[in-house]
């Protein structure tokens, strides 16, 4: 229950107007539930022309050595560096399980490992690839700590 500021007469909570003597009733501000921005989601931070621009090279910069070609391909568009700069870090990773695969392949223990690895990789690769597809410039788990091309 409220009271008219005007007559102090007794009024309902939804009630917008007094109902003895007319005089509007102030509504108490509803306060907005505090959301959290994504602290890893970047798409705010690019120009959605930007985006649509550029989306095809975006993807293929999750697809291993075609990295390559957006990263000399597409010049001064932040967009596609950002997922350059992903897949490039995918790709090292990528190449240092594969060689210690190999330099370690006589052991069975490493060589599950390394199959892990390999799949954990293309599990991020395919979650670049959804981001892009969604127009969206989200870190990839795992590797947004790795700070090299940053």
């Amino acid at each position: 229950m409220k009271n008219c500021p005007n007559c102090s007469h007794i009024l309902s909570d939804e009630a917008v107007f007094c109902s003895e003597c007319g005089a509007p009733v102030a509504q108490e501000p509803t306060q907005q539930p505090y959301i959290p921005a994504a602290p890893y989601d970047h798409t705010p931070e690019f120009d959605p022309a930007d985006i649509a621009d550029n989306k095809i090279f975006a993807m293929l910069s999750y697809l291993g050595i075609l990295v390559v070609i957006p990263l000399f391909a597409v010049k001064g568009s932040p967009y596609t560096d950002f997922h350059v700069r992903q897949g490039l870090k995918l790709l090292i990773l990528e190449a240092a399980a594969a060689m210690l695969a190999v330099l370690l392949s006589w052991t069975v223990v490493f060589g599950v490992v390394a199959v892990v690895a390999e799949v954990i990789i293309a599990v991020l690769s395919l979650m670049g690839l959804f981001s892009v597809g969604n127009n969206q410039a989200k870190e990839l788990p795992i590797i947004r700590n790795i700070k090299f091309f940053n």
